[in-house]
C-alpha cells in the first residue's frame, strides 16, 4: 500500500489528526530546498552507508537509490 493511500482508509477525524501531525515534517522537507540536514531520505541513505561501514560491508555493492 502506498503511504498516500493511508488517509483514504481512515475516518475523517483520523485523517485530520494525521495531517496535523505530519504537516510540520512535510513543510520542513519541502522548504529545505536541498539542504542535506533537512532531507530525511538523504540522511537515511547516509546512515545506511555508515552502518555498512561499521559492519565492514562494501555498501558500493549494494544498491540504494532515491528515485
Amino acid at each position: 500500500m502506498a503511504i498516500d493511500n493511508i488517509t483514504a482508509m481512515l475516518p475523517v477525524e483520523c485523517s485530520a489528526i494525521l495531517s496535523e501531525h505530519i504537516l510540520p515534517y512535510v513543510c520542513s522537507f519541502l522548504l529545505a530546498g536541498g539542504m542535506y540536514d533537512a532531507c530525511p531520505f538523504q540522511r537515511l541513505v547516509a546512515a545506511f552507508h555508515a552502518a555498512c561501514g561499521s559492519l565492514e560491508m562494501d555498501s558500493a555493492k549494494l544498491t540504494v537509490t532515491l528515485d
